[in-house]
C-alpha cells in the first residue's frame, strides 16, 4: 500500500525498526500471522460457529483451518447514503 484512501502516503512499518516494509515481505507476514490464529482458534474451539469473508475459491491453507463452507450472495446495486 502506498497511500490511503485519500491519497496521502503511508508508509508501513509493521516490524518497527524504522524502515518501510517490503510489501512481499509484510504480505507473507501478515497472512502467517492471520493463519497461525485459525489454527490456534481451531484448536481451541474445534466446535465454534464462525462467519466471515471467504477469499473465492478458499485457499489449501484456509480449508485446513476450516471445518465449514461458504455461501455468498451479491449485491447488484447498493444504495449509497
Amino acid at each position: 500500500m502506498k497511500q490511503d484512501i485519500y491519497g496521502n502516503a503511508v508508509s508501513v512499518d509493521a516490524n518497527d525498526d524504522g524502515l518501510p516494509d517490503d510489501p512481499t515481505w509484510l504480505d507473507a507476514a501478515w497472512k502467517k500471522g492471520v493463519y497461525d490464529e485459525l489454527r490456534a482458534f481451531r484448536k481451541w474451539m474445534p466446535w465454534a460457529i464462525v462467519t466471515g469473508h471467504l477469499p473465492r475459491p478458499p485457499d489449501a491453507e484456509l480449508g485446513r483451518s476450516s471445518t465449514a463452507t461458504a455461501s455468498a450472495s451479491s449485491c447488484p446495486r447498493c444504495a449509497r447514503a
